[in-house]
């Protein structure tokens, strides 16, 4: 096993410290489950058909202003 220092910024690191105290897991955990659901999502798409069909499709949706957009709030 490897050791990484990195920086994160005070609201990345906030949830990080908020998901593991809710899954009462450490924070190494956390941060490496994120990663594996990551790599699983990534050789999940390798293989789907539908994927392999259309390609990857970027969506520039920002999510956070999806209120904005539907109610024009």
């Amino acid at each position: 096993m490897d050791t990484l220092n990195i920086k994160l910024s005070n609201r990345h690191y906030q949830y990080l410290q908020q998901r593991a105290m809710n899954e009462n897991d450490a924070l190494n955990d956390v941060l490496a489950e994120i990663i594996e659901t990551d790599i699983a999502w990534q050789q999940t798409l390798k293989t789907d058909p539908v994927a392999l069909l259309i390609g990857q499709i970027d969506d520039t949706l920002d999510t956070h202003r999806i209120d904005d957009m539907i109610y024009g709030i």
